[in-house]
């Protein structure tokens, strides 16, 4: 995908992408898109504003960077993730070096938390007031010690959502803190129907061929519209069709779905229910959706109503014919602030709002591709 192409699509919001190995279980790239409301100068010196990360990303405490010369640096990054005794501080050292034409990249991951790392970023001027900053991350969550490992072998799925969508928590934040400066809010962004579109365009083929791209539609505030995720299967919409209207079918390989049940079809409506569960140890937590939906054309299917435990949603499903293969474009969004410590710490952190809500669309899509098979 060409950045005009990538521009487009994240215009108003954010995008993430990510590749996967050969037997699609672990990630081996990491990117975050945002088409920033700011010139391209602001949002870089935004961005390599290293020693004051702590005062814009979340979680963050201040970094130490020693300069190396005119143009590298080593920065060592500290966050602390969890709650109370489970929080973990997670430090990362990296030696970089800025380039002349905006980039900034990493020579060389020196020390920390992960056994392997890489954090890079991009900067495209779209116009004179508006920037692509694209970033790259990524690291072995499972290097990251006994929890983790415990953690992310219970849930597999999970791992690869936290891998795959983890750079929009700088590039969000990035975004947010150069708007700030340039005193500018965020951008509008596409109608719904024409991002779904837009997915499920045989002009992003290549993008998904090995990965997931996930986009998520911000309004002007920076809240949360919804969020879709697409990707490519080696398999024909006929064949994939009957397990987006019937969730029952999806309980045979999505691990974390269960109580699947149609309540009504029709021969040009449906009408099901289905719940995923989230388990650590003796801790476990239900959600359950409901989804009335209407078929917009074939292999297409919009929510007329939709909530997850009474909170409104957004759900919708769109199917492409490309060749012997099929794009699918899977649309998922509720309010993830369901209570007074979920309202205050997600609106303190509005990057890890848009990273925790593409789980749920990343997560099914993935997992409808391990099971029909990876795009070629």
């Amino acid at each position: 995908m060409d950045l005009t192409e990538l521009g487009r699509l994240v215009r108003g919001g954010y995008a993430t992408w990510a590749d996967t190995d050969a037997e699609d279980r672990k990630c081996t790239t990491a990117q975050a898109a945002v088409v920033v409301n700011a010139p391209v100068q602001t949002v870089y010196d935004t961005a390599t504003d290293f020693a004051n990360f702590h005062t814009f990303v979340s979680l963050s405490k201040p970094s130490k960077v020693t300069q190396l010369g005119p143009d590298r640096q080593r920065v060592t990054f500290r966050q602390r993730v969890g709650l109370a005794i489970l929080s973990v501080g997670i430090d990362l050292t990296f030696e970089m070096r800025l380039e002349s034409n905006r980039r900034v990249v990493c020579e060389r991951y020196v020390d920390g938390a992960f056994s392997t790392a890489l954090f890079a970023m991009d900067f495209r001027a779209v116009d004179l007031e508006t920037t692509l900053l694209i970033v790259t991350f990524f690291a072995d969550m499972r290097s990251l010690g006994w929890l983790a490992r415990a953690f992310l072998s219970r849930l597999p799925e999970l791992e690869l959502a936290i891998a795959g969508n983890v750079p929009i928590i700088p590039a969000s934040a990035i975004a947010d803190e150069a708007e700030r400066r340039a005193g500018t809010s965020a951008l509008r962004g596409p109608p719904a129907k024409a991002l779904t579109e837009a997915l499920v365009d045989k002009s992003v083929g290549p993008a998904v061929r090995h990965g997931l791209l996930t986009v998520g539609r911000l309004d002007a505030k920076g809240e949360i519209l919804d969020i879709a995720s697409a990707t490519r299967i080696r398999a024909t919409p006929e064949r994939i069709w009957p397990s987006i209207v019937d969730p029952t079918l999806r309980q045979a390989y999505v691990s974390v779905i269960d109580r699947g049940k149609v309540k009504r079809k029709t021969a040009d409506r449906v009408a099901f229910s289905y719940s995923y569960v989230v388990r650590f140890g003796l801790l476990r937590k239900r959600y359950t959706t409901t989804v009335d939906a209407r078929y917009q054309a074939p292999n297409w299917l919009e929510a007329d109503r939709a909530d997850t435990d009474g909170r409104a949603a957004r759900y919708a499903d769109h199917l492409v014919a490309d060749g012997d293969e099929t794009l699918l474009c899977h649309t998922y969004w509720a309010d993830l602030k369901t209570d007074w410590l979920s309202k205050r710490f997600l609106s303190s952190h509005p990057e890890m709002e848009r990273l925790i809500g593409t789980y749920p669309p990343f997560i099914l899509v993935r997992a409808i591709r391990e099971h029909f098979g990876k795009g070629r």
